[in-house]
């Protein structure tokens, strides 16, 4: 598990990206990003020709080892099945978990140990069929796709940074401190149908945001300084909301939040659909500018890091969802 999702789990701040559950998936994401990371270098190949048989490779190990983790958790492999690969996962992930399908399609996994007993013919099938997935992978990470796709996320986490460490350090030369709410929700959708139309859903939870926004800033808006706003879907679907709110510190403001007034229905000749908001995490906690006792703006700096995680592996994009904070100053 990397560093960052280890200071969001330290953090309690899960929520950031979706929950316990998009946490796990996140986890195997980047399992699967460190194999194909080692597939991909230059040395990297699944076997060294041994005197009389193939031997594995120190990398060949990693991947039996992420392939049997998948295979063998059928909630992970029925979640990978699932998994909306035309949204922004990582190009190298994509075609892993492809590889990884096709092993157990076509019953081509091979452990370790037995690549001693394997006769030349068959030692030669297996050499090959391992080392075309190596190439494909370290073909896909030099190529254009991959590498305009990863100076994306790049660029988006650098701009995300940038423009809240401009606002928040903004917001602290005008006051020593801020109270900052961090309010999470999730939006949920019932309709008579089977609804396979994201534009329809996304417009919908757009609208949902939209209405608790508008709330938020018609209360005390002497003391609400700016509101940071966004939506993601989880791998699974799931749509979420996070929303950092900065006010002013030492005052006491009632956001009087009662997520059923937040609601959206859409009806057409052939569907009904009624959108909501559930499940409020609301909590807040005092930022400073300098102090090194307490919560201070560099330590803010990797808490907002982290709540861009989801840019470095998955994160959901469309007409009516971005994968990027909205800022409202006010």
């Amino acid at each position: 598990m990397s560093q960052m999702l280890n200071q969001l789990a330290n953090y309690d701040s899960i929520y950031l990206i979706g929950g316990n559950t998009s946490f796990q998936h996140y986890g195997i994401l980047e399992n699967l990003m460190t194999t194909a990371g080692k597939m991909v270098l230059a040395k990297s190949k699944p076997f060294k020709q041994g005197k009389n048989f193939l031997e594995p490779t120190v990398d060949y190990y990693s991947f039996y080892e992420s392939l049997c983790f998948i295979l063998d958790n059928q909630h992970t492999l029925g979640f990978l099945n699932r998994l909306d690969t035309s949204q922004c996962i990582s190009p190298l992930v994509r075609s892993l978990i492809s590889n990884i399908l096709e092993v157990k399609q076509l019953d081509r996994l091979m452990p370790p140990n037995v690549l001693r007993s394997l006769d030349p013919p068959l030692s030669d099938s297996v050499d090959n069929y391992y080392t075309g997935i190596w190439n494909n992978l370290r073909g896909l990470a030099n190529s254009s796709e991959f590498k305009l796709q990863e100076k994306k996320r790049k660029a988006l986490i650098t701009k995300q940074c940038q423009e809240n460490t401009r606002i928040v350090g903004q917001l602290l030369r005008q006051c020593d401190s801020l109270d900052v709410h961090c309010i999470a929700f999730r939006i949920f959708h019932n309709a008579d149908i089977q609804i396979n139309d994201f534009t329809l859903r996304d417009s919908a939870a757009a609208q949902i945001l939209r209405q608790f926004i508008n709330h938020i800033r018609q209360i005390n808006l002497d003391h609400i300084l700016c509101i940071q706003s966004r939506i993601q879907r989880t791998m699974t679907g799931q749509c979420y909301v996070n929303i950092f709110i900065y006010s002013k510190s030492d005052t006491q403001i009632d956001f009087n939040i009662d997520l059923n007034q937040f609601h959206y229905n859409y009806e057409d000749a052939t569907t009904q659909m009624y959108t909501y908001a559930n499940e409020l995490f609301h909590t807040q906690f005092r930022l400073f500018g300098s102090n090194s006792f307490a919560f201070n703006f560099e330590q803010w700096k990797v808490f907002f890091k982290c709540a861009l995680y989801p840019l470095n592996h998955y994160y959901y994009e469309s007409k009516h969802i971005k994968p990027t904070f909205t800022s409202i100053l006010l």
